[in-house]
Order: C-alpha cells, then sequence, then structure tokens
C-alpha cells in the first residue's frame, strides 16, 4: 500500500517533470527562425541558437514552502544551486567530448550561455547572486568571489555533497571561473509558465477567447510527438522549420470564424452499469445493441466514446466563450428538428395506423425496423453549427447525448417509454 510519503514523493517528481516541459514548450513557443530546442539533450532543455551559440538551461523545482507559505529563497548553499553549477563544470571540462585543455573549455562557455530556472523566491539578501552579477560587472575580481564562497564550506570543510561541489568550482582556474560567471543567468521566481505560454499564443494574434483551446491542441500535440521519439529512440529535438510546418495549423484554426474543434478523445474507460443510461436502453430497445454480440462491448465503447467526445467538446466552446448557452440550445434544437423531419416521415404509416388501432395492436418487427431505420439516417448526418461542419463522431455524439437526456428517441411511443427517466 502506498504511504503518505510516498504520494508526497510521485507528486514531487511530477511537478519537477511537469515544470521542466512547460518551459520546453514555452522556448519552442520562443523560437526564432533557424533555431532549435531540445529536452533532455544537451541538458534539462537546451537552445541552438541560429549563429551557432547555446543556452543550456537547468530547472528546478520545489514544493517546500516557508512559514508565510511562499516558495522557499535560494540561499548561498542551495542544493540545487550548486547541483547545478557542478553539473556544468562537468559538461564545459568533458574530456571524452575534447575538451581537455582550458583552452578548449574558455571557447565551449565563450559560445554558451547557462540559465538556471526555479520557482524558488528570490533573496532578499541575494548574497552569492550579488556577488557571481559582480563579477560579471567587473565589479570585483574573481579572487574576491573565490575567497566568499571559500567562506561558505565553514570550519573543518565538512564532506557533504554540496561543500564538494562548492570546492569542485573553487578548482577551477580563476580565468575559467571569470568566464563561467560572466556568462551565468538566473531566472528565479517562475510559478506561472503556463500563462506565459498562453501570453505567448495571444502574441500570434490568437482571439482571447481561443487561446486556451490553441494551449489545449499544442500541449497535446507536443507531448504526443516527444512521445513517439522515446519510443523510436529518438532525440526530443525540434526545430524552429518543424514546429512552424507542425503547429501553423492551430493558429490558422484560432484565427478563422470556425470553432475550434478537439481532437477525438481516447476510447471510453467503461465503469458501472451501461443500462443506468437512456441512450443505450434505447439501442438495446430497438436490438442494435444486444448482449449475445460478439461485438457488445467493443460498441458500447464506441457510442460512449463518441458520446463523451461532444460532452467536452461543446463544454469547452462554453467554457472559452466560443458559444453561449443560449447558443448550445440552439444547437440542441437544429439537432432535434433533423431527428423529427426523420420520425415523421420513418412513421407516417405508423401514425396512419394507431389512429384506428392501439400501438399494441401493431406489428413488433415492424416497428423495430422502423426504430432501426430512423437511427442509422440519423446517424449518418454530419451537423454544422456558426459555420463549422462537426465530424461524423461529433455529430453522432450530440444525437447519443440527446437521446440520452431524452429529447429524442427511436421507437414510436418513446416518450411514453423513457420521458420519466433521469440521468
Amino acid at each position: 500500500m502506498e504511504t503518505k510519503q510516498d504520494k508526497i514523493s510521485a507528486d514531487t517528481i511530477i511537478a519537477g517533470f511537469d515544470f521542466q516541459y512547460y518551459y520546453y514548450l514555452k522556448c519552442v513557443m520562443e523560437m526564432k527562425e533557424n533555431e532549435q530546442v531540445g529536452f533532455e539533450v544537451r541538458d534539462d532543455v537546451h537552445i541552438e541558437k541560429a549563429n551557432g551559440e547555446q543556452i543550456l538551461i537547468q530547472s528546478k523545482h520545489t514544493v517546500q514552502t516557508n512559514t508565510k507559505g511562499e516558495m522557499i529563497n535560494l540561499t548561498n548553499k542551495d542544493v540545487d544551486l550548486w547541483k547545478t553549477i557542478s553539473n556544468w563544470i562537468e559538461i564545459v571540462n568533458d574530456e571524452n567530448d575534447g575538451r581537455e585543455s582550458l583552452d578548449k573549455q574558455l571557447e565551449y562557455i565563450e559560445k554558451t550561455k547557462f540559465i538556471l530556472i526555479s520557482n524558488k523566491s528570490m533573496p532578499e539578501y541575494k548574497g552569492i547572486l550579488d556577488m557571481f552579477s559582480k563579477v560579471s560587472l567587473e565589479e570585483i575580481e574573481i579572487v574576491e568571489l573565490k575567497k566568499y564562497i571559500s567562506n561558505l564550506i565553514g570550519d573543518g570543510e565538512k564532506k557533504t555533497e554540496t561543500n564538494l561541489r562548492i570546492k569542485r568550482f573553487l578548482e577551477q582556474s580563476d580565468s575559467w571561473c571569470k568566464r563561467f560567471v560572466s556568462k551565468l543567468e538566473f531566472e528565479l521566481e517562475k510559478t506561472d509558465i503556463i500563462g506565459a505560454i498562453k501570453g505567448g499564443i495571444k502574441e500570434k494574434l490568437v482571439p482571447e477567447q481561443r487561446i486556451n483551446h490553441v494551449f489545449r491542441c499544442i500541449d497535446s500535440a507536443m507531448r504526443e510527438r516527444n512521445f513517439k521519439n522515446v519510443l523510436g529512440r529518438k532525440k526530443i529535438v525540434i526545430s524552429w522549420a518543424d514546429f512552424y510546418d507542425d503547429f501553423t495549423k492551430y493558429f490558422e484554426m484560432a484565427r478563422s470564424r470556425a470553432l475550434p474543434v478537439l481532437k477525438p478523445i481516447e476510447k471510453a474507460d467503461l465503469k458501472g452499469d451501461e443500462k443506468s443510461y437512456t441512450f443505450v436502453r434505447q439501442l438495446l430497445d430497438i436490438q442494435e445493441l444486444h448482449h449475445s454480440d460478439a461485438t457488445y462491448d467493443e460498441d458500447l465503447i464506441d457510442y460512449f466514446t463518441k458520446k463523451n467526445y461532444a460532452n467536452l467538446q461543446i463544454q469547452n466552446w462554453i467554457q472559452d466563450s466560443e458559444i453561449t448557452s443560449e447558443e448550445k440550445q440552439e444547437m440542441d434544437q437544429k439537432s432535434i428538428a433533423i431527428w423529427k423531419n426523420g420520425f415523421h416521415k420513418h412513421y407516417a404509416d405508423v401514425r396512419r395506423e394507431v389512429r384506428a388501432k392501439s400501438f399494441e395492436e401493431l406489428d413488433g418487427s415492424k416497428i423495430d425496423k422502423i426504430a432501426s431505420n430512423l437511427y442509422h439516417e440519423i446517424l449518418s448526418e454530419k451537423l454544422e453549427f456558426k459555420d463549422t461542419k462537426l465530424d461524423l463522431e461529433l455529430s453522432n455524439g450530440h444525437f447519443y447525448i440527446l437521446s440520452d437526456i431524452p429529447n429524442i428517441g427511436w421507437r414510436y411511443n418513446w416518450e411514453e417509454l423513457y420521458k420519466g427517466d433521469t440521468l
């Protein structure tokens, strides 16, 4: 059984990964022509500039808060700070990449910018960050910085992991440290990266009410792209040209008059008693669905997937202010009108017959056949609403929603049978 501590640890890992992923997505959104961005390749995130320079980015996320409920500060001996610097030292001095000599190391530093991004707070007394800044601005010499850092280790030079990482920095030559510090940057208090991404979407002239939809589409497509790369043992790197070719469509659709449409969702996971749903009982009663069918479960999953797809799409349109509640009712009425025309056409003879005798006296098999024909005719209809042609899955799903309420039915006496039902 998972303990509370296990759960917190898992949540922390997931939050850290998502923080890194969304910063990657933000960098992708901000790419310029002839640039490319990588995820977990050269660093947590890296950017290759058109001029041959690069940016290495380490992301550090925390869920720890202070007594005021605020994210903890980045301190002088911050574990994430010195772990990050230590990682960069290993990259710069990597002998396996041909950088044994100081000249090669300085050459690598010269073409690289090193950025630590974190949601940790900026301390009021900036300490080490101020010292780094003063070296970059040439307000102090590198020896003063090294002296300051040496004092962080403390008496006895305890061999803690952080102290060893600090010493690793101090072991580098003065010229190495001075050049490295001049290329070092910190982006702290990054708590709303998703908001920044949505701001970038807005800057691409996407209407306000469609920003969330574009974000969902890009996020979903990017996660799918990354997953396929991992399965194919390919590096997760995307160029500006790739992003332009594969993602421009989401911005163009958002700027069109047509309603934005989600990709079909994953297959429904059936839970509970399917007979508690009126639209399923209607299908069972006209024998479009039967327990003896080999495809019974598969058919059920298909029906529920289409219904869920339509329901989610309509909810998103309302949530994103694409349509009002009144317009949603208008959509329902148009669909009901299509059904009503089909109902009257298919049951014209039955309506005449029941004027002379009771419904119970009619041929039941004939009624079932009529109901089945009506059902298939209605489900062949592709709905159109607000200059938007809905696909067949979405159209089917909307009719399933209406038959579940129920506002429509397939049998002649559907109102008598189902109108008392509740969802």
